[in-house]
């Protein structure tokens, strides 16, 4: 492509951009964008996958000294999965909880004090 097809490419993009489908386009492409961006684990996410890893490794280590030597530890075992399961679900109802509430907030900003929507 030379220069003279580049103008005339970037003048027919910006003559679009200027009508309706050109607002069309510019929403499609901040979907685009957004869609395309990597999501950022959060600090509830990063520790359930460590809970989840804890108990998987746990399990793993378990067997082996079992097959090993033929004894479990029942109390140790009772105690890392209660404390490992009750942290995730912890973590699972704090984040409902939290949507639940955004939820709330997000119904409330659009609708006025008079309940018409905005």
């Amino acid at each position: 492509m030379d220069k003279k097809e580049a103008e005339k490419t970037v003048k027919e993009f910006i003559s679009v951009l200027n009508t309706d489908k050109g607002i069309e386009f510019e929403k499609e492409i901040e979907a685009l964008k957004t869609l395309t961006q990597k999501k950022k684990l959060n600090t509830l996410d990063k520790y359930v996958i460590f809970s989840l890893a804890v108990l998987v490794i746990y399990t793993i280590s378990a067997l082996i000294v079992f097959g090993l030597v033929g004894l479990e530890s029942k109390t140790l075992t009772i105690c890392v999965f209660t404390a490992f399961s009750g942290e995730v679900v912890q973590c699972y109802f704090i984040k409902r909880f939290k949507l639940h509430e955004e939820m709330k907030i997000v119904g409330k900003k659009e609708t006025n004090s008079d309940g018409d929507e905005a």
